[in-house]
């Protein structure tokens, strides 16, 4: 009896996402997109193998949570009774358990570094960290300052004439050449489009700026 009455719950559930679009629509295009695989997550944090961007894809997930609770809690059709007992409910629930870690998130992570795929620590959390930090942005500014000296120093190699402009207040550079943060080799890098990199990689291996050598290398 009660197996049926998990099956006609389920059913409930299926009826009333087939019969209301926008709450289809949103679980489907905003909502599922941003859910990570939590039994993965779980997996990794029992193995003690999670890093800063899983904490991270936790706090997002359960930051949706609320507005999945306003768009179920918009519905009225007949099987808003079992929506409420089944999700909204345990959803509620399980925010209020999360609120604590909600809040570590926010006071250490450093969020104005994530749009660039950068998962680390708050640098006011530490001293050290501070200082580093510092280092860090000291060394970035003579990248970007480097940058200008790359393009002129290429110029003659390519096909399209590099150029700087300002956007948004904001010094930036054109392709075919661009300093970009790239997580997956750990650190930043000048790139250059594929156009120009498979010619260039030809004429020169590496180039020397400010007593540094860089290497030209094609990615794989």
């Amino acid at each position: 009896r009660i197996f049926y009455i998990f099956i006609d719950e389920r059913l409930d559930i299926v009826d009333a996402f087939v019969n209301d679009s926008s709450i289809r629509t949103f679980i489907a295009q905003d909502f599922l997109g941003r859910v990570p695989d939590f039994e993965r997550l779980v997996r990794k944090f029992i193995r003690k193998k999670a890093n800063l961007e899983d904490c991270y894809k936790i706090y997002v997930a359960v930051n949706k949570m609320p507005k999945l609770i306003e768009y179920i809690g918009e519905f009225n059709g007949p099987k808003k009774g079992v929506l409420d007992h089944l999700i909204v409910v345990p959803i509620r629930e399980m925010i209020d358990v999360f609120s604590k870690y909600i809040e570590m998130i926010e006071t250490t992570i450093d969020m104005g570094r994530i749009g660039n795929h950068e998962f680390v620590i708050k640098p006011n959390y530490d001293k050290d960290l501070q200082e580093c930090r510092e280092k860090q942005i000291e060394l970035e500014s003579k990248m970007h300052d480097d940058l200008t000296t790359i393009c002129n120093k290429l110029s003659s190699h390519l096909s399209t004439t590099p150029s700087r402009s300002k956007k948004n207040g904001a010094e930036s550079s054109k392709e075919p050449i661009r300093l970009v943060y790239d997580p997956k080799q750990g650190g930043w890098l000048y790139r250059i489009n594929r156009k120009e990199s498979a010619t260039l990689q030809k004429q020169l291996s590496n180039i020397t700026i400010n007593f540094i050598t860089i290497l030209i290398y094609q990615k794989k």
